[in-house]
């Protein structure tokens, strides 16, 4: 249980923040945050506690998120990798985090970019989330 729950504005940052848990159930994405989000006030940002983002996904099955990580093959090409199929199952496994750096807002859709972390080499990899959702609410508890 959180102690507040606002809907999406400017006054949440997820820049550095990482989710360990995704949920999904009846259209709803929710990313859990250990270690809280910022909430942001002028020019001053304080972290919260234990956080979630809660976001209504549009499409009838989970097809309303894509996930792309971005690797480097041995050649020094980078190639773009599809992971919207194990991307949840991954993070709920442990066997990433995923931390949120920047996020685009437009009509339904938001594109989250950031990193994929691991436990081993190559221990990072680029990563975007794209979700089709019309709304997204923020709870929260103290720190």
């Amino acid at each position: 249980m959180h102690d507040y729950m606002i809907e999406e504005n400017e006054m949440i940052g997820l820049h550095d923040c990482r989710t360990n848990r995704i949920r999904y159930d009846d259209n709803i994405m929710v990313f859990e945050f250990p270690n809280g989000f910022y909430r942001l006030s002028g020019r001053e940002a304080e972290q919260t506690g234990k956080a979630e983002m809660h976001c209504h996904i549009l499409d009838e099955e989970i097809d309303g998120i894509t996930v792309y990580i971005y690797r480097e093959e041995p050649s020094g090409k980078v190639v773009r990798e599809d992971w919207s199929d194990n991307f949840m199952s991954a993070v709920n496994d442990g066997a990433f985090e995923f931390e949120f750096v920047t996020s685009y807002r437009s009509y339904q859709h938001i594109l989250f970019k950031g990193y994929v972390w691991f436990d081993t080499p190559p221990y990072h990899m680029e990563c975007e989330a794209e979700l089709h959702t019309d709304k997204i609410f923020y709870s929260w508890t103290e720190r």
